[in-house]
Parts: structure tokens; C-alpha cells; sequence
């Protein structure tokens, strides 16, 4: 259940993919100047093309921007400007289930966004199908964890139907 200070908003589009899909429900908890951890996903608005955003930030630069990208996406985005940024992801509502992931995951998540640098740094024509398939065991890891952590009576009744 969200907290009263958060709020939700739609996704749209795949650059997400495999994380957020389109139709998703985002969980958004409000920016406050907080510290942002690599692996965040913040929704912001893209000063460019004014439209609403939710990419996953790489690490921060120098300047006191961000560096952000999509996780499908096999390119970076122009550097995040800290006032743009309107939340931090903190779940979704997918096919009437909610999915909260404050601090589950963290590790993979940071884990995602150095080993996302390196791929994105090497010159190299496998690159977009090396890094997609690295998107796709990241999720599959993430949903792994997850069925681990569901109480174990839940599980067994599953298995029993």
C-alpha cells in the first residue's frame, strides 16, 4: 500500500522494458532533495520534449546533473537536471498487483547501472543484443529474489493447484 505522501502515474512506451512495461502503474515517491542512489528510477519531465519520464539514473555527474538512461535503451539521455526531477519509482501496479521495491534490490540495481556504463562504453556491433540480454537476466534475477522472499505457505499453495 503507498504511503499517503506518495502518488501514482501512468507508464508509457518500452525503454523500460523489462522493469516497466506499457499500461504500468507507477508508485512515485516525491523528490526532496534526497539522496539518489545508482539504480534509481526517477520520474522526471524531459526539458527537451516536455514530456513526463521514468529512466533509471546511472550516476551522478560533476556538473551536479545526473546521468540517466532508459533500461532498454541502448543510448544515454542528455545529462538530468536535478530540478526537473519530480520522484523516485518506488513500485509499480501491474495487472491489479502492486509491487513495492524500496530497498529490495538495491544491489542488482546498482550491480545494473556500472555494468550499463561499461556496455554502453565498448564499440563493439553486439553491443545492443549483449546489453539486452544483461536487461533480461537482471529482471529475471530481480523475480527470482522476489519469489524468494513470498512467505513460503503462499508459495506451496501455488504449487499444490
Amino acid at each position: 500500500m503507498p504511503s499517503p505522501s506518495e502518488f501514482k502515474a501512468p507508464f508509457k512506451g518500452m525503454s523500460m522494458f523489462p522493469t516497466l512495461r506499457d499500461g504500468d502503474e507507477l508508485v512515485i515517491e516525491p523528490y526532496q532533495h534526497q539522496e539518489l542512489k545508482s539504480g534509481d528510477i526517477l520520474f522526471y519531465k524531459n526539458l527537451q520534449n516536455s514530456e513526463w519520464q521514468a529512466h533509471r539514473l546511472l550516476r551522478p555527474l560533476a556538473s551536479g546533473h545526473y546521468l540517466v538512461k532508459g533500461d532498454w535503451s541502448c543510448q544515454l539521455d542528455e545529462p538530468l537536471d536535478p530540478h526537473a526531477i519530480f520522484g523516485i519509482v518506488v513500485g509499480k501496479k501491474r495487472q491489479g498487483k502492486t509491487r513495492l521495491w524500496r530497498q529490495q534490490g538495491s544491489t542488482i540495481r546498482s550491480l545494473f547501472s556500472k555494468i550499463s556504463l561499461e556496455i554502453l562504453a565498448a564499440n563493439s556491433r553486439l553491443r545492443r543484443w549483449v546489453f539486452r540480454l544483461f536487461v533480461l537476466a537482471l529482471h529475471a534475477s530481480e523475480l527470482f529474489i522476489y519469489a524468494m522472499k513470498k512467505p513460503k505457505k503462499v508459495i506451496n499453495q501455488g504449487l499444490q493447484k
